[in-house]
């Protein structure tokens, strides 16, 4: 489980989709509640665009 969150997270921050976090793990249920903050892929695309913008 480890190495499969591990390499979501590396993948989400590689395509810029966002910054996953596992709040919580219940083992007895198997329930995982995980979180994506979209912040940086908001300041992702931002960039872009203003890059896009003065490019001559």
């Amino acid at each position: 489980m480890d190495q499969f969150i591990g390499q979501l997270r590396q993948k989400m921050q590689e395509f810029r989709i966002g910054v996953l976090r596992v709040e919580d793990v219940d083992e007895a249920s198997g329930k995982i509640i995980l979180t994506v903050s979209e912040a940086d892929a908001a300041m992702y695309q931002q960039k872009k665009m203003h890059q896009g913008s003065t490019a001559f």
